[in-house]
């Protein structure tokens, strides 16, 4: 994302660790993943939501509607 969208847009990190915890639940163990971490993931992706739609009206606004 960064690469793609700018330094500034941190949340991919955020975003791995999920996957990498997902990854995990599906393939290892399953319980790994508490009510509190979907609870922040959930938050995390409609901050970044707007983030995106931010990016696109400023770079491609024929994208937004």
């Amino acid at each position: 994302m960064p690469e793609l969208m700018g330094a500034g847009v941190t949340d991919a990190a955020v975003f791995d660790s999920c996957r990498a915890l997902r990854n995990t639940s599906d393939y290892d163990r399953a319980g790994v993943v508490s009510a509190a971490e979907v609870d922040e993931l959930l938050r995390e992706t409609d901050a970044f939501r707007g983030v995106v739609v931010e990016w696109l009206a400023r770079e491609h606004p024929e994208l937004v509607p």
